[in-house]
């Protein structure tokens, strides 16, 4: 991921994805969204962030309202994170939320 750090800049509104259906992500392992989280605030320190869980279509509305605020609480040192939603491309559920909160 070398040349991503030629894209993040002070001024961007960044947007984390992740699979809500990605095993590690069940299991309560967030390495990878930790990795950009990190970048982020190296190269672009103070920038919004949301973080988005893909394939929301795929599991219960409870279900990734409550694994949504297990990521965010896991990241509650990152002041920089706005917000978390779920989204689904297939059903469009949580895009029109994603789009007012960009």
């Amino acid at each position: 991921y070398t040349t991503h750090q030629f894209f993040l800049s002070k001024r961007t509104v960044f947007l984390v994805l992740f699979s809500l259906v990605d095993q590690e992500i069940i299991d309560g392992d967030y390495h990878r969204v930790e990795y950009w989280l990190q970048n982020i605030q190296c190269k672009a320190k103070n920038s919004p962030v949301i973080l988005v869980g893909t394939y929301a279509d795929c599991i219960t509305p409870d279900a990734s309202t409550a694994l949504m605020t297990r990521i965010r609480e896991s990241f509650s040192r990152y002041r920089e994170i706005r917000d978390a939603i779920p989204i689904s491309s297939q059903s469009g559920r949580g895009i029109q939320a994603l789009r007012s909160k960009i």
